[in-house]
């Protein structure tokens, strides 16, 4: 599956990452990366381009409710 990771800019919590997995957003504040991974960008619905770090991940593992593994 495609997770695309994104700063999360508007940040006011100890969330630092936005996790896009089949479109739908979690936050986090740390991600362990174990599988192949690209740099991508997309642009939003209000036009805005965002780059992500895009991960192939065959699996998804939450270590607590703020960390998450990519594998």
């Amino acid at each position: 599956m495609e997770i695309k990771l994104r700063f999360n800019t508007e940040n006011t919590t100890d969330l630092y990452w936005r996790l896009l997995i089949n479109g739908e957003e979690n936050l986090c504040s740390d991600v362990v990366i174990n599988c192949p991974s690209r740099t991508t960008q997309d642009i939003i619905a209000d036009g805005r381009t965002k780059f992500h770090i895009t991960c192939d991940a065959k699996a998804i593992a939450w270590e607590s409710e703020k960390k998450v593994v990519l594998s």
